[in-house]
């Protein structure tokens, strides 16, 4: 944690296999942070920086509040000792739920290069040539632990690191 230009930013030190650098590995480094920097929505995790030296590492907005796994763990267990149910109230509940559901719906409509699919657009693997240029986001490894909590309860997605491009397919409905 510390700060940039008045932030609270956060370090994520990427850990790789064997402890090295590979060509391969920085390649797909500069494509998540290509993806971050492009994406902007108040429920994904705004990408402040990034560097290749000493090591890989993304900086990001710091969430104080952690990430939604530990939120949904330390209430069970507060539960489980007082005896009692969940403090967690309904609405904070459909509020994280509905922000999730608002980040994945802009990775899932918007392309890279800012369209915007509608409701009819369909899904193909990046391989069909005759398919749109357009590309869609599927993030691919949605969990509780990846879904990080602002000070204001805003729920944020995060760890792009399993994610795939499809391309976006046009259809029209009649």
């Amino acid at each position: 944690r510390g700060k940039y230009r008045e932030r609270d930013g956060a370090v994520k030190q990427l850990k790789l296999r064997g402890g090295r650098e590979s060509p391969r590995a920085i390649q797909d480094f500069r494509a998540e942070v290509s993806l971050m920097k492009a994406m902007h929505h108040p429920n994904i995790l705004e990408l402040i920086g990034a560097t290749t030296r000493p090591t890989l590492c993304l900086i990001s907005d710091f969430c104080h509040r952690g990430n939604l796994f530990d939120l949904l763990y330390a209430d069970r267990q507060r539960a489980e000792a007082e005896g009692g149910g969940s403090q967690l109230k309904w609405p904070l509940r459909l509020h994280l739920a509905l922000d999730g559901a608002r980040g994945l719906h802009h990775l899932h409509s918007k392309g890279l290069d800012g369209s915007t699919r509608g409701e009819s657009g369909k899904l193909a693997l990046a391989a069909d040539l005759e398919a749109s240029r357009a590309m869609a986001h599927i993030h691919c490894d949605i969990k509780s632990a990846n879904i990080l909590l602002d000070e204001h309860d805003r729920a944020k997605l995060c760890d792009f690191g399993l994610a795939k491009f499809v391309t976006t397919v046009q259809t029209m409905s009649g």
